[in-house]
């Protein structure tokens, strides 16, 4: 059976993350397996200094990229490849093995450094039941590119979005999904 896939782009601050994570929380409050991997900003004084990488199933995190020198970089972050692989990579993996529904937050410039970051994007189009996959919204990478093509469903969010345009958004795909698990969501 072909994989259903749900792609949120828009650009930053649109509301992607905050999107995907409320879905997860909702279907893993409802008994749906849920794995893969967010990416949450790290802020310190009101500024963002980095990303960090959360494993949903575990909870354990890891810092994705943070200002400072060094390489491989996007802007003025410096890129933890490494830990991409050993979190991110590893939960993608662990999900799509399960049966779970695959979060993959975020297709961007960042993670494109990995190529076993791109294998286990590929695998999850191929093998899981269900995903969410946030794209970075200008990625022309033949990754991203293939990501947008091969949603059942790509949704576009757009900064300034009414909240309860938002709501029901995240009410349909959560209810959309676990459908797909054959349960419903309960409390909806």
């Amino acid at each position: 059976m072909k994989p259903t896939i749900y792609v949120f782009t828009g650009p930053p601050g649109c509301g992607k993350t905050t999107a995907v994570r409320i879905i997860a929380e909702r279907l893993k409050a409802n008994g749906i397996p849920v794995g893969g991997m967010i990416t949450n900003e790290v802020r310190s004084g009101g500024s963002r200094t980095g990303f960090e990488l959360r494993d949903i199933s575990t909870g354990e995190t890891a810092l994705l990229a943070h200002v400072g020198e060094g390489a491989p970089r996007v802007g003025k972050y410096v890129v933890f490849v490494s830990n991409l692989e050993r979190l991110g990579v590893s939960a993608i993996i662990r999900a799509v093995e399960k049966g779970s529904l695959v979060i993959i937050d975020e297709v961007g410039p960042m993670e494109l450094f990995s190529q076993e970051f791109i294998n286990s994007v590929e695998m999850t189009l191929k093998r899981s039941i269900a995903a969410i996959i946030t794209v970075h919204f200008k990625s022309m990478h033949p990754l991203a590119q293939k990501v947008r093509r091969e949603a059942t469903r790509l949704i576009e969010l757009r900064r300034g979005l009414p909240r309860h345009e938002f709501e029901g958004i995240t009410t349909e795909v959560s209810e959309e999904i676990a459908s797909r698990f054959g349960q419903n969501v309960a409390g909806e």
